[in-house]
């Protein structure tokens, strides 16, 4: 059973409830910015999604979207193929990473550097360069 469509304008990196196929299961996506060579062929109710655990993206209905919070349980409870755990291992790997990268632009002392970089970058150079690193005292 399909839910009516529901009249909700999606952004960029909203992550939504997309139907994989014309009968299968509901999909974690996330929409992203149409590329032109898509936009080129897109009519204007289509909006385009990246599939999670699929790892592609396409063209769905708008009105076939859904919002990813308000039918997580729903969804969630109807589905659990071996690709459908995937996906959402990969849904939240991203989300992790999201995370991650939030964290680190908030933190004004994080430079991006790891402990002890210094002689770490120097090791990691040497040995991308062929060289054997040489032992810390």
């Amino acid at each position: 059973l399909r839910p009516s469509p529901m009249p909700e304008k999606f952004k960029n990196n909203d992550l939504v409830w997309a139907p994989y196929s014309r009968k299968g299961p509901w999909w974690p996506c996330q929409v992203r910015h149409m590329p032109p060579w898509i936009e080129k062929v897109a009519t204007p109710d289509k909006q385009f999604v990246y599939f999670f655990g699929e790892k592609n993206s396409g063209l769905v209905k708008k009105q076939s979207l859904l919002p990813f919070v308000l039918w997580f349980e729903k969804n969630t409870q109807s589905c659990s193929s071996k690709k459908f755990v995937e996906a959402m291992d990969d849904l939240e790997q991203h989300l992790a990473d999201e995370e991650a990268i939030l964290l680190e632009a908030a933190n004004p002392k994080n430079t991006g550097k790891r402990k002890n970089d210094g002689q770490d970058q120097t090791k990691r150079s040497k040995v991308a360069k062929g060289s054997k690193p040489q032992k810390s005292k």
